[in-house]
């Protein structure tokens, strides 16, 4: 009877037993992992499985909003100047009586959907998302030095470009001294 239960519990499958598992043990599954030691202190977390992902991923979200803003602002000032033009008043006149601050919305508008169909067509290029899953890849090699590193260097970096500062006004005035004794100025 205890090898037909053996038998049974070594063909079941990983999830037929979860409920055999006690309140304190941890469950994972492909898509999430639980962290915590008892199932009150657990919490999903689904964005670390992203890896460096998440990065690009972030990357193009900002990208797209600096798009954005930057055709927004192109077509904006191409629209003032083109109203100022006669011959655009003269022919187009629906551009002309189209106030500054519409003009302004409009703008900010067109650069938002062409910024996003941009990004979303750079983002599926396989060759552009390769590349920046790379540079993600490589970033996140990278040590970054923690609080004590950084300030330590800030503070070298600072009393040397003191010392610097006052090394260089000291020559300074030594050479003007000289430069006076000898020119008489």
């Amino acid at each position: 009877m205890a090898e037909d239960d053996q038998r049974q519990k070594e063909t079941a499958s990983p999830h037929e037993g979860a409920q055999d598992q006690p309140t304190g043990a941890l469950s994972t599954s492909s898509d999430q992992t639980l962290v915590g030691t008892t199932e009150d202190e657990g919490e999903l977390v689904e964005a670390t499985q992203l890896g460096s992902a998440r990065y690009v991923m972030a990357g193009f979200f900002v990208a797209g909003i600096f798009l954005a803003f930057i055709i927004g602002k192109a077509l904006s000032s191409a629209w003032e100047t083109l109203v100022e033009l006669l011959w655009v008043q003269k022919n187009f006149l629906i551009f002309a009586q189209v106030g500054e601050e519409q003009r302004a919305e409009y703008s900010t508008v067109v650069g938002g959907i062409a910024s996003l169909f941009l990004t979303v067509y750079f983002y599926r290029r396989t060759d552009v998302r390769e590349w920046t899953e790379g540079v993600a890849d490589e970033l996140a090699k990278v040590t970054w030095p923690d609080k004590a590193e950084v300030t330590g260097s800030t503070i070298t970096v600072l009393v040397a470009s003191a010392f610097a500062t006052l090394y260089l006004a000291l020559l300074d005035r030594v050479w003007g001294f000289l430069t006076n004794l000898v020119y008489g100025g």
